[in-house]
């Protein structure tokens, strides 16, 4: 699908929104009902300090938008690089990522106690707020509806941090997006791939034993062990308790949920480092034409019905129309 990301202004309360503009012409038949699927976890993610979610969707006849949360900082990925990372050498210490852990982990708890698992934890989908907390983004590959016994088996998401019982198309819950925080931190934390020195090979994760640094901490080992654990089972049990790990002594889950807990990251307020500008002319929404100047086909009447449901409007949303 064509798409674009954009910065806005809402009229009414002066606050900044990104909106993401997606072409409702696609190459596959079940193209729009993964972008409805995606706009309902992003309804559905809404409440939670460290997980994004929409404001509003709305639509033209050629055109979705989602109206979406601006994040100054940028991804984790821009936020390491302006820190000063260098060849993927980490500029922060273990209680920084012991803060971006426990956010992590209060995201997810949110998103599965509405019945939403990411299945792509992953640092291109870890966004910072004008703050410095983190938000889970990008549903994209989202599944809803998981509760209790209703669980998935169909294998979708990043094949090097999918989970052995994903990856062998067994019923999954939620605690595929805990062993994927797993595999986020070992990599993000420690400048060696995970499975005894070799990247890119989806059989070690449902096969070889992670391989620790000498030095590295007791307790954050501790921590992905358990987060890594190739039995679900096992897996879901220490997830039930994680707040209680050895590796999170010093938060405060009630503050870090109320947004009161110091954020990991400092980030730059002054301009707009991590946006790329670009004027949208409403002409050429209207008109069909992309942002390359060149038209696209419009989309038949059958396939518009394939978009009915997606538009809603947030209660936040409803508040902001009234300030003046």
């Amino acid at each position: 699908m064509q798409r674009r990301v954009v910065l806005a202004t809402h009229r009414d309360s002066g606050r900044l929104v990104a909106v993401k503009i997606v072409h409702k012409s696609y190459p596959t038949g079940n193209e729009p009902a993964e972008i409805l699927n995606e706009r309902i976890a992003l309804e559905k993610a809404g409440g939670s300090l460290f997980c994004d979610h929409a404001y509003a969707t709305f639509q033209t006849e050629n055109h979705l938008f989602f109206v979406l949360n601006y994040m100054r900082g940028g991804d984790l990925v821009n936020m390491l690089e302006n820190m000063g990372m260098v060849d993927y050498s980490i500029p922060f210490e273990l209680p920084t990522l012991k803060l971006l852990a426990a956010e992590l982990v209060c995201g997810l708890q949110h998103l599965h106690s509405r019945g939403i698992v990411h299945r792509d934890i992953k640092i291109d989908n870890i966004l910072i707020d004008r703050n410095g907390h983190v938000k889970i983004a990008d549903y994209g590959i989202a599944v809803t509806n998981v509760y209790g016994f209703n669980m998935v088996t169909e294998y979708l998401g990043f094949m090097l941090n999918g989970a052995p019982e994903m990856m062998f198309e067994l019923p999954y819950d939620g605690a595929v997006d805990y062993f994927a925080l797993g595999v986020f931190l070992f990599e993000l934390y420690f400048p060696l791939p995970l499975y005894n020195g070799r990247y890119g090979n989806p059989k070690n994760i449902m096969y070889e034993v992670p391989c620790y640094p000498d030095d590295a901490d007791p307790d954050l080992k501790d921590l992905l062990e358990k987060l890594l654990c190739k039995d679900p089972c096992r897996r879901n049990d220490f997830i039930a308790d994680i707040q209680d790990h050895p590796f999170f002594n010093g938060i405060n889950w009630k503050e870090l949920e109320a947004g009161e807990a110091p954020p990991p990251f400092f980030v730059q307020r002054k301009g707009f480092r991590n946006l790329t500008r670009e004027t949208i002319k409403p002409e050429d929404l209207m008109n069909n034409i992309d942002k390359w100047g060149i038209p696209i086909k419009p989309i038949s009447a059958e396939k518009q019905k394939m978009f009915e449901g997606f538009s809603f409007v947030s209660d936040e949303w409803k508040a902001m129309q009234k300030l003046k």
